[in-house]
C-alpha cells in the first residue's frame, strides 16, 4: 500500500476512535511498542529527527503512532542498543498533508544507555494525529526489516520547531521512542447569550476530546449534552434556582459560576469555573 494511503488510514482512525476502544488500555501510549531490538542508528548516524507515521499493530503501542487526542505529553520512553555519548531527545512533528510537516515540540534532551530507559518526564502539547520522533546523532535507536513500517526523517539539519519541511520516507524501519499523553481535561467557555424574559442564559462549550460532561455551580442548574465522541462545540444552557433566582427576581440581575466537568476517555476528570452574569427584565 502506497504510504500517502497509509497515512491517511492511520489519521483517520486517530482521529474517529471512540471511547470504547480507548478504555481498552489504561493510558494514552504512542509510538513503538518498544518490542523490537535495535540494529542500527538507520538515517541517525548524523544530526537528524525521525519518526514513524505507521507501524504494525504487533510493534506499534497500544494507542497506534498518532496521537487520538488533544492534550500534553507528560513522559517517554525509548529503546536503544547501545550507549552512544551524544544524548537524544522527544519530538512532537505536526502534519500539513502530503510530505509536508512542522516541528511543534522538543523535550529536553537525556543521555543514551542501551535497553529501554524511561519514563521522563515532560509537558510538550500534542494535537490529534500528530506524530512522536526523536532528534539524535547516532544513536542505535532504530530496528530495520520492520516490514510495513513507514518512517519520516530530516538529515542535516533535523526539522527545527516551527519550521515546515518536507519529511524523506523510509520503509521498513521502526524509531523506538514511545509518548505517554494525558488528554486535556478542560473545556472553554465562549460566547454567552441571555434570554432577559426568562433570566436564562444558554453558552457556547469548546471541549477538547470525546469524554463524558456533568454540569454544577452554586444557585444554578445547568443541562447539556452527557457525552461528546469527539472534540467540538456543545451548548450549555444555565437557570437560577433558589437564593440566586429570588435575587435576580427582585433586581433582575444575578452573578453565578457554572462549572463544567469533563473526563476525557483515558483521562482524568476535570472541572473549569465560569463567571456569568443573568438578568432579567422586570
Amino acid at each position: 500500500m502506497p504510504w500517502r494511503a497509509i497515512f491517511l488510514a492511520v489519521l483517520s482512525a486517530a482521529i474517529t476512535l471512540t471511547p470504547a476502544a480507548c478504555q481498552a488500555g489504561a493510558e494514552v501510549r504512542i509510538g513503538s511498542g518498544l518490542l523490537s531490538q535495535p540494529d542500527s542508528a538507520g538515517v541517525c548516524s548524523a544530526a537528524c529527527t525521525a519518526g514513524n507515521l505507521f507501524l504494525p499493530s504487533s510493534k506499534a503501542a497500544f494507542q497506534g503512532v498518532l496521537s487520538p487526542v488533544n492534550g500534553t505529553v507528560a513522559s517517554w520512553l525509548y529503546r536503544s542498543g547501545d550507549s552512544p555519548e551524544s544524548p537524544i531527545s522527544l519530538r512532537i512533528l505536526h502534519p500539513n498533508g502530503g510530505l509536508s510537516f512542522t516541528g511543534a515540540g522538543t523535550s529536553s534532551s537525556v543521555p543514551v544507555f542501551g535497553g529501554i530507559r524511561g519514563q521522563f518526564g515532560t509537558a510538550l502539547p500534542i494535537r490529534i494525529g500528530d506524530a512522536i520522533g526523536i532528534d539524535s546523532n547516532g544513536a542505535q535507536i532504530v530496528s530495520t526489516g520492520i516490514a510495513g513500517a513507514t518512517q519520516v526523517s530530516w538529515t542535516l539539519p533535523p526539522l527545527a520547531d516551527g519550521g515546515t519541511r518536507d519529511a524523506t520516507i523510509g520503509t521498513d524501519v521502526e524509531t523506538m521512542v514511545q509518548a505517554i499523553i494525558a488528554p486535556t481535561n478542560t473545556v472553554s467557555f465562549g460566547a454567552v447569550q441571555r434570554n432577559r424574559r426568562k433570566g436564562t442564559a444558554s453558552i457556547r462549550v469548546q471541549v477538547p476530546n470525546a469524554g463524558t460532561l456533568s454540569y454544577s455551580g452554586v444557585g444554578i442548574t445547568g443541562t447539556g449534552p452527557a457525552s461528546v465522541n469527539a472534540p467540538g462545540e456543545i451548548q450549555i444552557f444555565v437557570k437560577v434556582r433558589g437564593k440566586k433566582r429570588d435575587r435576580l427576581r427582585k433586581r433582575g440581575s444575578a452573578w453565578v459560576s457554572p462549572q463544567v466537568t469533563f473526563l476525557p476517555v483515558q483521562g482524568d476528570a476535570g472541572t473549569t469555573i465560569d463567571k456569568l452574569k443573568l438578568v432579567k427584565k422586570l
